[in-house]
């Protein structure tokens, strides 16, 4: 279960952000959270914001990091660099 995670320099993101899926102690229960030790988490986050504000780019650093988990060493040699995309100013 992700708590948060955070990333800087990724896509359209040049500056550090955070996003924490942990949940209030006095929020209210609901279906949608999960007890996780002494903290309750989301199982679900929503994302509103403008066309082109970078909603999707937030979630990128999620699939970028199960595919480097789980199906990097098999698809590149040790001489290919990374796919990332860094943010367009750096």
């Amino acid at each position: 279960m992700i708590k948060w995670y955070r990333f800087k320099n990724f896509h359209s993101f040049k500056e550090e952000q955070f996003v924490d899926l942990t949940l209030k102690a006095n929020s209210s229960e609901s279906p949608l959270d999960q007890q996780w030790g002494d903290d309750r988490i989301a199982k679900v986050l929503a994302v509103m914001g403008a066309n082109g504000s970078g909603k999707s780019n937030m979630i990128k650093p999620l699939a970028f990091l199960s595919w480097f988990c789980s199906d990097s060493f098999k698809s590149m040699d040790n001489s290919d660099s990374l796919p990332i995309y860094p943010h367009i100013c750096n």
